[in-house]
């Protein structure tokens, strides 16, 4: 099962927090005005500079609203 590491919330009304695949890849989430945005981490304290697609680097597909829910309990609704 994946996880949530933690989540902080942004003034403007983004969401942003950490999320771990099953596989252990950890990532960087961001959300705002319905889109959903994800990076893998790539070092001890960095993350790629391009988002995923819909798949883990392990090649797991990434169901976007699992990741919202483990995140913050609920999908963010769209703008």
């Amino acid at each position: 099962m994946s996880r949530a590491n933690d989540h902080r919330h942004d003034i403007d009304g983004r969401r942003s927090g950490d999320w771990t695949c099953r596989c252990g890849q950890s990532y960087r989430v961001l959300a705002m005005a319905g889109e959903v945005r994800m990076w893998p981490m790539n070092s001890a304290a960095g993350y790629r500079l391009e988002p995923i697609g819909d798949e883990c680097v392990c090649g797991l597909h990434i169901a976007r609203g699992t990741v919202l829910s483990a995140l913050f309990g609920a999908a963010v609704p769209a703008a």
